[in-house]
């Protein structure tokens, strides 16, 4: 009786607490980008090892979308052959698609998801809202939210379309390239422009 009210307890302690928090017993690490494959996604290698990781709190154009080799360009310059700090955020469960771990990732001290929203090279995924801090869900509402009222990347064309969208329209979606549209402002580090 007393261990099933235990049970019990340590249940209802644990469903209060969001992904977030429970996320901060998974070790972090630093591992250096090996490469990029686009705007939301890298591989990092520590040692031997190798690691595909997805930007947790993003969601950037597919490649053959609109803005998807900016997206992935500006990852790149941020942080192709440096050396990243990753905080999983997947609570021991791996994501659905093999090798492939949802993270938060830094680059030189900065958080890279937080800089593709501002520069306009990603949405930010309020369905992921539900697993990160409320401070980060919040500045990552308001660096989308700017970046649309300034038209930054993605937000300079007429009808973004959602990568989630896109993927649902295509779903036989490979990974090459489609040039941006004509308004694009792109804006930040950007050092080589991709011309339309």
């Amino acid at each position: 009786m007393k261990r099933s009210l235990l049970l019990l307890l340590g249940l209802t302690l644990l469903n209060g607490l969001t992904m977030a928090e429970l996320s901060a017993a998974e070790p972090a690490y630093t591992a250096r980008v090996i490469k990029v494959v686009d705007g939301d996604t890298l591989w990092v290698q520590k040692g031997k090892q190798t690691q595909r990781i997805r930007l947790a709190g993003i969601d950037a154009p597919e490649l053959r979308q609109k803005y998807g080799e900016h997206a992935r360009q500006s990852l790149s310059e941020m942080c192709l052959d440096q050396s990243a700090h990753i905080q999983p955020r997947t609570l021991g469960r791996r994501h659905p698609q093999p090798n492939l771990t949802l993270a938060a990732v830094r680059c030189h001290g900065q958080d890279v998801a937080l800089s593709q929203l501002r520069h306009g090279m990603a949405w930010w995924s309020r369905q992921q809202a539900r697993f990160q801090p409320a401070a980060e869900a919040q500045a990552f509402e308001i660096a989308e939210s700017k970046a649309q009222f300034e038209s930054l990347g993605l937000w300079g064309d007429e009808s973004p379309l959602a990568p989630w969208e896109w993927r649902s329209q295509h779903p036989e979606a490979t990974k090459a390239p489609v040039k941006p549209g004509k308004n694009a402002k792109i804006k930040g580090k950007v050092k080589k422009r991709l011309q339309p």
